[in-house]
């Protein structure tokens, strides 16, 4: 059997994230249907990603028909019933059903080591949700380089300073939009506050800073690679990442490294986001973030968004580097 799988990033092409957790698709597909042949249409690093994964078969860019269908036409094809076994599409936008399943399987899927809610989204989909419960399917997506390896005496950890909108003209609906995702206005002096105590308290540790521009936060600067290819080099000497979520976040996840995920933001929530290499501070999380809304969210009961004063969002730094320095070792 023929298998076309069609991923229109053409038409979304600045994002990270989402395209990097559906690198696992083709892999699924091949563990579903073994004796098939997976051809993926694409776009742009996800194309280089392909060619060297061996449960890939082709890969190329759209042809100039596909070219001229819109985001909707992909959209409207994924969530119709025109989807085939030959033929299928993965979009990244909520499938209707994405919420209400999460929260009918919370107790499971927020301990699942493997995926998350993206992860999830994409499975409703291709309607192959069941297999978060009825396989060892292991769900994180894969680039099939050598791993380089930290061989120095120091800590490497990578933080993500991201602003809120991170490069987007307008932010997420019930999110202000402003300062970073670290105590909104006084981001970046809570992470200069975190990344000093680090240091000071651990010699060997050195701040690899993961930034569209150097903020001087930490010794070094590794940008935001226009190569697929050297984003991974530098995740990979990295020991340890701090980060809310992100797209740099899923390349970290990718690599299976060790991420100190913290909530910052209200409408980002870990619960929805962890998986197997995540380490989050629950301690210092609040509960009322469980009662705000997320974008995909409809809250049962009381909206605790109604009287909130973003509390959720003044994560202490220096409690949050104490946190991290008991959890890591070298």
């Amino acid at each position: 059997m023929k298998i076309k799988l069609y991923f229109p990033r053409w038409v979304f092409p600045n994002n990270l994230g989402d395209s990097l957790i559906f690198t696992f698709v083709p892999r699924l597909l091949k563990y579903i249907y073994p004796n098939s042949e997976i051809e993926v249409i694409t776009y742009g690093f996800l194309i280089d990603i392909f060619k060297i994964d061996p449960d890939v078969d082709f890969v190329r860019g759209p042809n100039e028909q596909e070219i001229k269908l819109n985001y909707y036409s992909f959209h409207n094809y994924c969530y119709s019933d025109n989807q085939t076994n030959d033929i299928k599409v993965v979009v990244p936008e909520w499938h209707p059903n994405t919420f209400n399943f999460w929260k009918q399987n919370f107790k499971i899927l927020e301990q699942h080591p493997t995926a998350n809610i993206i992860t999830v989204n994409y499975l409703l989909q291709l309607k192959l949700e069941n297999l978060l419960f009825s396989s060892n399917f292991d769900f994180i997506g894969r680039v099939n380089t050598l791993q380089q390896k930290n061989c120095t005496d120091n800590i490497n950890i990578g933080i993500v300073p991201s602003t809120k909108l991170s490069g987007k003209t307008t932010p997420h609906p019930s999110c202000d939009g402003l300062g970073f995702r670290f105590n909104g206005l006084n981001g970046l002096e809570s992470w200069k506050k975190l990344c000093n105590f680090l240091k000071k308290n651990n010699q060997k540790i050195k701040i690899f800073e993961f930034s569209p521009e150097f903020l001087n936060i930490g010794d070094y600067h590794c940008g935001y690679r226009n190569n697929i290819f050297k984003l991974f080099q530098d995740v990979d000497f990295m020991d340890y990442g701090v980060m809310t979520d992100g797209g740099v976040h899923h390349a970290f996840n990718l690599r299976n490294k060790k991420v100190f995920l913290f909530q910052a933001s209200k409408v980002y929530k870990t619960e929805f986001l962890k998986i197997r290499n995540s380490i989050v501070p629950e301690h210092l999380l609040l509960d009322c973030r469980k009662k705000c809304p997320h974008p995909l969210s409809v809250i049962d009961g009381e909206d605790a968004s109604l009287t909130c004063k973003n509390e959720c969002e003044k994560l202490d730094p220096i409690k949050l580097g104490n946190f991290i320095l008991k959890n890591i070792s070298k």
